[in-house]
C-alpha cells in the first residue's frame, strides 16, 4: 500500500468513526445537560446571581469615604495685618455598630431570592427536557399503533366489501366500517401531528435534532420514601437556604437597633491648621450623634417582630416544601400503581389473550372484522398500557421538580 492509499484510507477510517461518534444514541441525562446549557434565561439568572455575589462584597465594607476638608478663612482684604488661617482637614464618619453586617446580610439575602427563582427555572427545564424525552418515545409508539390500526380497518373494510357484493353483509356493515376507517385515519393523523410538534419541541428545547437516535429508557419505578424525599429537598430546595438568611437577617437587624439606642461618634476630623500671626498646629474634631428619636424603641421593637417572623418563615417553608412534595409523590404513586396493575393483567391474561389471537388469525370460519376486533383489542391494551408508561415519567419529572433535584436517583435515600 502506497502512501496516498495509505492517507485515504486513514481519512475515511476517521470519517466512519467521526460519522460513528455523531450517531452515538443520545440519554436522558445528556438531553437534560444539554436543555440546561442551550437556556438562555438559565444563563442570565446565573449572571445576576453572580453580579449579587459582588454586591454582598461590596456592602461588607460599604463604610463611607473620608472627605477632604479644605478652608482659607482671610479677612485681609479689609485689614492687611488681619490673621490669615488656611486648614486641610479629613473628615470620615464610622459605620455603626453591626451596620455593615446587617447590609452584607440584606445584599445575601438578595441573592438567595435570586437563587430560589433560578432554581424554579432550572427545575421547570429539566422537567419539560424529561417529558419531552419521554414524549419522543411514546409519539414513535403511537405512530406505529395508529399506522397498525389503519391497516386492521382497511383490511376489515375490504373483507366486509366483498361479503357486501356476495350478500352476505349488509350495506350498513360497510358504512359502519367505513366509519371506523375514517376515524382511524384521523386519529393516526393527530398522532403524526403530535409527533412532528413533539420532534419540533425537543429540538428546540435541547438543540438535539428531532430525528437523532434516543436510548430507550423505562419510566423510573421505586417504592419511594416520603421522608427521604423530604430530606432530598430539604438539602436542594433554595427556599429553605433562603429562610435561613432571612432568619440572619433577623438576627442582625436587631443587634443593629439595639447599638442605635446608644450615643454614637459621627464624624472623626483631624486636620492641619496654618496661620499667619501663630504658629502651625493640629486640629482634631468629633461628633458625637445623641439618638434622642429612637429612645422609643420601636425600632428595636419591629427588629424583634422580625425575628419571630422569621422564625415563622422557616416553618412556612417546611411546610410549603411538604405540600409540593407529598401533592407530586402522590400522584407518583398512582401513575406507578396504574403502570404495576396493566403490567400483572398483561402477566397474567397475555399469554392467553395471544393464544387466541392466533387461533383466531388461523380459524377460517371467523369473520375478517370478529378477528380485527380481537387484533384492535390487543392494540388498545398496548396503547393504554404506554400512555401509563408515559404518564409515570411525567409524574417522576414532576416528583423530581418538587424536590428541587435532576436525578430520579437522588429521591433514594
Amino acid at each position: 500500500m502506497d502512501g496516498r492509499t495509505a492517507t485515504l484510507a486513514m481519512t475515511i477510517g476517521l470519517g466512519v468513526l467521526a460519522g460513528t461518534a455523531r450517531a452515538q444514541p443520545i440519554g436522558e441525562t445528556e438531553a437534560i445537560r444539554r436543555a440546561l446549557e442551550r437556556s438562555r434565561e438559565l444563563q442570565m439568572m446565573l449572571c445576576e446571581e453572580a453580579s449579587q455575589q459582588r454586591g454582598i462584597d461590596a456592602a461588607a465594607t460599604g463604610f463611607k469615604d473620608p472627605q477632604l476638608r479644605l478652608e482659607d478663612l482671610s479677612t485681609r482684604y479689609f485689614d492687611p495685618d488681619a490673621n490669615h488661617q488656611f486648614t486641610l482637614g479629613l473628615r470620615w464618619s464610622p459605620p455603626r455598630i453591626g451596620e455593615l453586617d446587617a447590609a452584607a446580610q440584606e445584599e445575601r439575602v438578595e441573592l438567595w431570592k435570586r437563587k430560589v427563582k433560578t432554581g424554579e427555572v432550572r427545575a421547570r427545564i429539566a422537567a419539560d427536557a424529561r417529558k419531552a424525552f419521554a414524549g419522543q418515545s411514546l409519539l414513535g409508539e403511537l405512530d406505529e399503533l395508529a399506522r397498525r390500526r389503519v391497516e386492521l380497518e382497511e383490511g376489515r373494510l375490504a373483507s366486509i366489501e366483498a361479503l357486501v357484493a356476495l350478500g352476505e353483509r349488509t350495506v350498513l356493515d360497510r358504512a359502519k366500517a367505513m366509519r371506523r376507517l375514517a376515524k382511524a385515519r384521523r386519529d393516526a393523523a393527530r398522532v403524526a401531528q403530535r409527533r412532528a410538534e413533539g420532534r419540533e419541541r425537543f429540538e428546540a428545547l435541547t438543540g438535539v435534532p428531532g430525528d437523532a437516535a434516543l436510548v430507550a429508557v423505562e419510566a423510573p419505578e421505586g417504592d419511594l420514601d416520603l421522608d427521604a424525599i423530604r430530606r432530598a429537598a430539604t438539602g436542594h430546595r433554595p427556599e429553605v437556604g433562603l429562610a435561613q438568611q432571612r432568619t440572619i437577617l433577623a438576627d442582625r437587624e436587631w443587634a443593629a437597633e439595639r447599638f442605635r439606642v446608644f450615643p454614637w461618634i459621627s464624624f472623626v476630623e483631624v486636620g492641619f491648621v496654618h496661620e499667619t500671626e501663630k504658629t502651625d498646629w493640629g486640629e482634631m474634631r468629633l461628633g458625637i450623634d445623641l439618638p434622642f428619636s429612637r429612645w422609643n424603641l420601636a425600632r428595636l421593637r419591629a427588629a424583634a417582630v422580625r425575628q419571630r417572623a422569621g422564625v415563622l418563615a422557616a416553618a412556612a417553608t417546611d411546610e410549603a416544601i411538604d405540600r409540593d412534595v407529598r401533592s407530586a409523590l402522590q400522584k407518583y404513586r398512582e401513575a406507578l400503581a396504574a403502570v404495576r396493575s396493566l403490567r400483572e393483567d398483561r402477566d397474567r391474561q397475555g399469554r392467553q389473550a395471544d393464544e387466541v389471537l392466533q387461533a383466531a388469525r388461523a380459524d377460517r370460519t371467523l369473520a375478517a372484522d370478529d378477528v380485527a376486533d380481537l387484533e384492535l383489542a390487543d392494540l388498545d391494551e398496548r396503547q393504554v398500557a404506554l400512555e401509563a408508561r408515559y404518564d409515570l415519567a411525567v409524574a417522576a419529572a414532576d416528583l423530581c421538580a418538587a424536590a428541587g433535584v435532576e436525578s430520579f436517583a437522588d429521591l433514594s435515600p
